[in-house]
């Protein structure tokens, strides 16, 4: 396992907290709601294979908590949607093309005049 991303998912008022871990090993990603306590739980489906070929080297959510994007050495980026359950659907057109030998990612929120 190599990084992970946070994800908060607004449900009235509320919020449900998930984990998501990129396993470089088996070339998928695990998924992960936290209690309340901070324990763990995975979710069902995971872990959720990767939709391109390489080996996972990168994950970042989205920062309204709706997208979740993992960066294979493959040079592609897998997109996955993030339900209310915190599981994954592959977005249309994924996985996209990156550069060569992608290690990273990050994704920002840039406010609009």
């Amino acid at each position: 396992m190599c990084s992970c991303a946070l994800n908060t998912t607004n449900t009235q008022k509320s919020y449900k907290y998930f984990a998501y871990v990129e396993n470089s090993s088996s070339c998928d990603a695990s998924a992960y709601s936290i209690g309340s306590d901070g324990k763990l739980t995975q979710l069902a489906g995971s872990p959720f294979p990767a939709l391109a070929s390489g080996f996972p080297a990168s994950v970042a959510a989205s920062p309204n908590g709706s997208f979740l994007y993992v960066v294979l050495h493959g040079n592609q980026v897998d997109g996955y949607s993030i339900g209310t359950g915190g599981g994954l659907t592959p977005l249309t057109g994924s996985p996209f093309t990156a550069g060569t030998s992608p290690l990273g990612i990050a994704v920002a929120a840039v406010l609009q005049p």
